[in-house]
C-alpha cells in the first residue's frame, strides 16, 4: 500500500484495512473502509512508518559491488520480499513474518542454483553477496518486528 494513500486516507477520516484470510481461509486480500478509531488510525500510521522505512532501503547501492549479472535477480528478489512484508498487517504473526522470509530465502536459494548452473550468468551468490543480503533481510525484519538477534536466515539458507 501506497504511504501517500494511507496517509490521504487518515486525513480523510477513512481507513483503508486488508482482511488478509477472512475466516481462515486463504483468499485474496479483501479490501474495505470503515470510520476511523483512534486505535484504526494508530493503525494506519504504523503502517505508514513500516512502509516508508521499509521503502528507505537502497537495494541497487547496497548490491552495487556484486556481480554484475547477479545484481539485478537479487534487486528483484529483494524487491518481492520488501512488497511482500509491506502487505503483512500490523498485526501479524511472528510465524507469518517468518513464512515471508522463508519465501525469500529459498527464492534466494533457487537463484544461487541457477547461477551455478548457467553458463551464461557470470557470478553467484558468494561471500561479499550473501553477507549484503543477510543484512538487508535482517534489516527488513527487524522493521516488521522480527527479533534481530534470531538467525532465521539460516535456517533456510542454502547459498
Amino acid at each position: 500500500m501506497d504511504a501517500d494513500l494511507l496517509s490521504k486516507i487518515v486525513s480523510n477520516s477513512m481507513l483503508f484495512a486488508i482482511d488478509r484470510k477472512p475466516h481462515g481461509a486463504p483468499q485474496a486480500p479483501m479490501y474495505y473502509y470503515t470510520t476511523p478509531t483512534a486505535q484504526s488510525q494508530h493503525l494506519c500510521l504504523s503502517l505508514t512508518m513500516k512502509s516508508t522505512e521499509l521503502k528507505s532501503i537502497d537495494f541497487k547501492s547496497r548490491l552495487e559491488d556484486c556481480y554484475e549479472d547477479v545484481q539485478p535477480y537479487l534487486e528483484s528478489e529483494l524487491e518481492k520480499f520488501c512488497n511482500q512484508l509491506m502487505a503483512l498487517s500490523e498485526a501479524a504473526s511472528d510465524s507469518e513474518k517468518l513464512a515471508v522470509v522463508q519465501k525469500c530465502v529459498e527464492s534466494l536459494n533457487a537463484l544461487s542454483n541457477t547461477f551455478d548452473e548457467s553458463e551464461d550468468i557470470d557470478g553467484g551468490i558468494d561471500t561479499d553477496e550473501r553477507e549484503i543480503l543477510c543484512e538487508i533481510i535482517y534489516e527488513m525484519g527487524e522493521i516488521v518486528g522480527l527479533d534481530s538477534n534470531m538467525d532465521y536466515v539460516d535456517e533456510w539458507r542454502e547459498w
